[in-house]
């Protein structure tokens, strides 16, 4: 009985050798946790545009309320976002942390969005009769710009979730002349 234990141990561990599942299931996690993290990180570009998007999410019943309240926190703190773009500048730049191209690239990216998004709701919060208002002339330039910003965060979330690095003509362009700067 011992002997066939250990032989099944024996077994066990050529197997185990043989396709080094100990290895294959480390990259498994470490891929998933690397799509992790970049899809996170464009959650919050997304969550400032939410609000704006909200009274016509609420008109076909598609609103969430906690998506809703997380955008509101995130409003009410204007200094949030950026210091998750200090964090991020400061997670890039430092050398003693190891990031591979993927989440570089995608933290990149998603730097860009929170800036562009940041922008968008600050000059909303500064002229809101200007861009909303009645009639007036910037309406939909802004709905149109605010539409494809959201239309970007989306692509790039998702081509993070399967693992693909997104190629946005300019954006992609600017992501990897800074990788570059960063990584001289």
């Amino acid at each position: 009985m011992l002997q066939l234990f250990s032989c099944s141990n024996k077994k066990l561990h050529n197997f185990l050798t043989k396709w080094n599942l100990k290895t294959m299931l480390g990259s498994v996690l470490r891929k998933i946790l690397d799509r992790l993290i970049c899809v996170s990180v464009y959650a919050f570009p997304f969550l400032e545009l939410y609000l704006f998007f909200n009274p016509f999410l609420r008109s076909y019943r598609i609103s969430s309320p906690w998506l809703e309240e997380a955008a509101i926190v995130f409003r009410a703190n204007p200094w949030f976002s950026y210091l998750i773009f200090a964090l991020i500048v400061g997670a890039l730049s430092i050398k003693r942390i190891k990031l591979n191209f993927f989440r570089k690239y995608n933290l990149m990216q998603a730097l860009i969005l929170i800036f562009a998004a940041s922008f968008l709701d600050t000059a909303d919060f500064l002229f809101p009769y200007v861009i909303r208002g009645q009639g007036s002339i910037f309406t939909p330039f802004f709905n149109f710009v605010c539409f494809g910003l959201l239309l970007l965060v989306t692509y790039c979330g998702i081509f993070a979730l399967i693992g693909r690095i997104p190629s946005i003509p300019l954006l992609s362009s600017a992501v990897l002349v800074q990788i570059q700067e960063i990584e001289d």
